[in-house]
């Protein structure tokens, strides 16, 4: 996401350089894009959340010195509050928002090293308060809402909107590859043989808890049940990333639905988005409740028709883009609502290709370039928080085997 934002920001005229942190290598710029990487420098930074103390202050000051404006996510914050720098836009990508800034919060702080821990929650979030802006969908995602209020976010400073996930001239140039044509053909020749081509490509992740369960296992039941009550012929098919894949692959069995899935290899997004438009069917996260998560507008964008969990619509829509989709909460739901819907197959229809141009894409770089405009004004509230938490860390680091010995015995 953050390399589709350089892109538009580089198509604006502006000069962009890239920084990585901890990027999973099928996430990282080259394979995003078929294209050559013009106008953007990326920089990889050996910066990790397990070594964040091993990065000094002046390494950081040395790095960001001469860049006038920045967006990131994940520590970024943190990293940033050490020299009493903020964001000016900051982009929650999940855990970032959720978990980081209050993970340690009931450590004893009198232990140093503990207090290290909760220090650097604590920066985290005194970072994503004191940002310019952030951009997030209202979107139905509870975790989401409970975080920004339980850190007292100023909603003012808050667009009801993502900034784009995609960026669409890249798109069209995936037809040419031959693993996507590959895979197209695959799919077009199950379809002209009237088999229904699913497709949910999520990570397949079920018994996790929190944010990273998918409920890949709710929809395998679900097509399970499908099979056993209609004749409908269709083909699901699973992208082979994430925590339970393994685990999947024996659910299947169990289910008897093994002749009924396909595994895809684990592919670029420049590959996997852009054969979205080939499938007849896109599933979404089926445990998390909202109605416009990454995936599902990725889906969108694309056009194809979308089934998901979802989330009740917020009571204050201002600016909030609605994604067209069918709700499905259970196993039996997802039977129920595509045996009724696959009777009349032409009339399932997603959101068209210009839904994600008009709602998401256009006001997001709207946005974007008003915020270009104005830097992020200093909040010296939070820098004299931030000083004082510095204080508090340089006298535990003199005192706490003292204080620690004192209260052991």
């Amino acid at each position: 996401m953050q390399f589709t934002i350089a892109r538009y920001l580089r198509d604006m005229g502006h000069t962009v350089s890239l920084f990585l942190l901890e990027e999973y290598d099928h996430f990282k710029p080259e394979n995003d894009t078929i294209g050559k990487i013009d106008g953007i420098e990326i920089i990889e930074l050996n910066w990790t959340s397990e070594y964040f103390w091993n990065v000094t202050e002046a390494e950081i000051e040395k790095t960001f010195s001469a860049y006038t404006f920045l967006i990131g996510s994940e520590w970024a914050p943190a990293f940033l509050a050490r020299i009493n720098r903020f964001l000016d836009i900051y982009i929650p990508i999940g855990a970032d928002l959720i978990h980081y800034p209050f993970n340690y919060s009931t450590q004893k702080s009198w232990v140093f090293w503990k207090w290290q821990l909760k220090y650097k929650s604590l920066l985290q979030k005194h970072g994503i308060l004191g940002c310019g802006k952030t951009f997030v969908n209202k979107n139905g995602d509870t975790n989401l809402e409970i975080a920004f209020e339980k850190m007292g976010f100023i909603q003012s400073k808050r667009y009801n909107f993502s900034l784009p996930g995609i960026y669409l001239p890249d798109l069209e140039q995936a037809t040419y590859d031959p693993l996507f044509l590959g895979i197209k053909e695959k799919v077009e020749t199950l379809k002209a043989n009237g088999i229904v081509c699913i497709i949910s490509p999520n990570r397949v992740s079920y018994t996790m808890q929190g944010v990273h369960n998918k409920g890949t296992d709710v929809l395998l039941r679900g097509l399970a049940l499908l099979k056993k009550q209609s004749n409908r012929e269709f083909k699901l098919f699973l992208v082979n990333y994430g925590s339970d894949v393994d685990e999947s692959k024996q659910l299947i069995a169990k289910l008897g639905i093994t002749d009924n899935v396909e595994w895809l290899p684990l592919m670029p997004r420049k590959l996997l988005i852009p054969l979205f438009k080939h499938f007849d069917i896109g599933f979404g996260n089926l445990k998390q409740e909202a109605y416009l998560s990454g995936i599902s507008m990725e889906m969108s964008a694309m056009g194809l028709p979308v089934f998901q969990l979802g989330a009740e619509i917020p009571k204050k829509t201002t600016g909030v883009p609605i994604l067209p989709y069918f709700k499905v909460t259970s196993a039996t739901d997802i039977a129920e609502s595509l045996e009724s819907k696959l009777q009349h197959k032409d009339s399932i229809q997603g959101a068209e290709n210009n839904w994600y141009k008009q709602n998401i894409l256009e006001p997001a770089l709207i946005a974007l370039k008003l915020e270009l405009t104005m830097r992020n004004k200093r909040q010296n509230s939070l820098i004299i928080k931030l000083c004082v938490l510095k204080c508090r860390n340089a006298f535990l680091i003199v005192f706490s085997p003292f204080i620690n010995r004192i209260v052991n015995t």
